[in-house]
């Protein structure tokens, strides 16, 4: 063999290896895309942020081998390094969220009006006590009177949760985004939070979850007496579904020949407001196939207390309607008065006098009562050009009561509005010399007695405006504000102020389950606390790009393991998505909402 056909024969075989070798490294077969390697680590890290795995994981050698097998080109990350993709995410995304609200000052400010800023607050407790998660957003309304929503963190607080160290958790938010207290102009909170101090402190208004309100509510009408022995049957034929899978398959195939599609009653979130009307719900709508269990009989009832859950069932049935109405964040705190006006109304059409009515309308007045006291709630109302002027809403209060309300409001926060808008104001026209006669006195007298641009000018024409042609409810008020600045400056600014608060604070509860089972192996990850708030921030932005991405996921559909589905191929979602600019990833994970 000559030397150039030894040259050719060696070429081809160092070709053929380096074609074996990005075949094992890419793995580009037809149909299926190349592998990335970075974006298999990230996701590895954020299966570890998003669950109860320990680092260790990462140095054990049955699984490292079984990663070899899989791919030997992959290497796996070491804990110490997971952990510095971790911390820096978590840095990166603080620092990103800081320029992002520092602009929206910016902005603010070269429009001589300060953005306002809401923080909702919700917490998860574990059972016994030994730790709880904070959940905190933060709402404004940017300069296109777009409502946006970014999340502030969520941490978790040791031991019992009291005012001290809540207060301490929420100031130390504020400082590390380089926050102005001054600017924050409430929290969305439910009625017996430990932020009262908090509030107290720096002298903000609290805004009420609704949704705990309405859960109130209910569950005040599931404990009389009449129903005390019924939910114990409810909700022991949860707790044995939810314990037997042989008994929850039988009971599955019983429905399914009876015809019967709904969810099955099972738990999910065991913080969920309204759980109970839910059990309910699916107990009745599930009943006949009770008697296909082992043990059915212990949850058959007597025709007595099925009439009796039946009518708590009808009764209650809007207000889990209501409840999941005003979860979404994409609602407005205006429209909080009117789901009781509603509900009110719906139990005063009820013709039985029920036990169960009777509870509800009292807890619902009760409740009713304590949102037209809050100032937020009202000021919400009245400038939602949807809702503002219609009657039943105040109950005992009337529209003059709110429009003094705005008038002192807006005297206290926007007095130097046009002052500051005018730097240069041009010159007054010259006003012609009145004669001397009584009558032009008089007349003169009563033209300047009224102020145009005045408040009290704005609320006048703008109950003209809202009146003679009303804002179709499936819009959004803040766009109505954005068309008419020039013509309702102060109101539209009191407006862009208050509108960006939501009805609840309930939306971050789905972070929950999966952010509990980081705090719960946080000791074998021998996590220090920065390192555990570290990993719980990742953890949050998993579930947002989840999300975000998959708009058909949600964490509260029942679940059993019993599914034989291939996992979804198009599951493609990346928490630190690099599509775009490698130092911005964190903002597409977060991605403001534009309601």
């Amino acid at each position: 063999m000559s030397k150039n056909e030894l040259t050719s024969v060696a070429w081809s075989f160092f070709l053929k290896v380096d074609d074996e070798k990005k075949q094992l490294r890419v793995r580009a077969s037809r149909g299926n895309p190349a592998v990335n390697y970075e974006e298999a680590t990230e996701n590895l890290i954020m299966a570890i942020c998003t669950s109860g795995a320990s680092f260790q994981l990462l140095k054990n050698s049955w699984f490292r081998k079984f990663c070899r097998i899989l791919d030997p080109n992959f290497t796996l990350p070491t804990p110490d390094a997971a952990r510095k993709v971790i911390s820096k995410h978590a840095t990166s995304y603080i620092t990103n969220t800081m320029e992002q609200l520092s602009a929206v000052d910016v902005r603010s400010f070269a429009r001589r009006c300060n953005c306002k800023f809401f923080i909702s607050f919700d917490s998860w407790e574990d059972k016994y006590e030994n730790f709880s998660i904070y959940v905190v957003f933060l709402y404004y309304t940017d300069d296109q009177y777009n409502k946006r929503k970014v999340l502030l963190g969520i941490r978790n607080i040791a031991g019992k949760v009291t005012s001290e160290n809540i207060e301490e958790l929420a100031t130390g938010l504020l400082i590390e985004y380089n926050l102005d207290f001054s600017k924050i102009m409430g929290t969305i909170t439910d009625e017996r939070s430990n932020l009262q101090g908090f509030l107290n402190t720096n002298v903000y208004h609290q805004v009420l979850c609704a949704a705990e309100a309405l859960s109130h509510i209910v569950n005040a009408a599931s404990e009389i007496p009449l129903l005390v022995e019924v939910m114990n049957k409810v909700n022991g034929l949860v707790s044995h579904l939810s314990r037997s899978k042989s008994e929850r398959t039988r009971f599955r195939e019983s429905s399914s020949s009876l015809r019967i599609e709904s969810r099955l009653p099972l738990p999910f979130r065991t913080d969920r407001p309204g759980r109970c009307i839910s059990f309910a719900r699916a107990f009745l709508t599930h009943y006949e196939s009770i008697k296909s269990l082992t043990r059915g009989q212990e949850f058959i009832l007597s025709e007595q207390e099925k009439e009796n859950l039946e009518i708590f069932v009808q009764c209650a049935t809007p207000y889990l309607e209501a409840i999941n109405q005003v979860e979404s964040d994409k609602t407005f705190c205006s429209e909080v008065l009117i789901h009781f006006a509603s509900l009110s109304d719906f139990l005063n059409n009820q013709r039985h006098n029920h036990p169960v009515v009777k509870v509800l309308t009292e807890e619902t007045v009760h409740q009713f009562q304590s949102f037209l006291e809050n100032d937020i709630a009202l000021l919400t109302t009245f400038v939602d050009p949807r809702l503002s002027y219609t009657d039943g809403v105040l109950l005992q209060k009337s529209w003059k009561d709110v429009e003094k309300l705005v008038e002192c409001y807006c005297a206290d926060n926007y007095r130097l509005l046009n002052a500051s808008n005018d730097q240069n104001p041009e010159p007054a026209a010259k006003r012609k010399r009145p004669s001397d006669t009584h009558f032009s006195k008089f007349i003169e007298s009563l033209t300047q007695s009224t102020v145009p641009g005045s408040i009290e000018t704005e609320i006048v024409n703008y109950k003209a405006s809202v009146l003679t042609y009303r804002v179709a409810l499936d819009s959004c008020p803040l766009q109505y504000w954005r068309m008419n600045q020039s013509r309702f400056p102060t109101l539209c600014r009191l407006a862009k102020d208050v509108l960006s608060a939501p009805q609840s604070s309930i939306q971050a509860e789905r972070y929950f389950s999966e952010c509990s089972e980081v705090v719960s192996s946080s000791t074998r990850n021998r996590h220090s606390a920065l390192s555990l708030n570290e990993t719980l921030l990742n953890s949050a932005l998993g579930i947002i790009k989840r999300m975000d991405t998959d708009p058909k996921w949600n964490e509260d559909e029942e679940s059993d393991g019993e599914s034989d589905e291939e996992p979804d191929a198009a599951d493609n979602f990346n928490a630190w998505d690099r599509s775009v600019d490698p130092t911005n990833y964190e903002l597409s994970a977060v991605k403001e909402e534009n309601f």
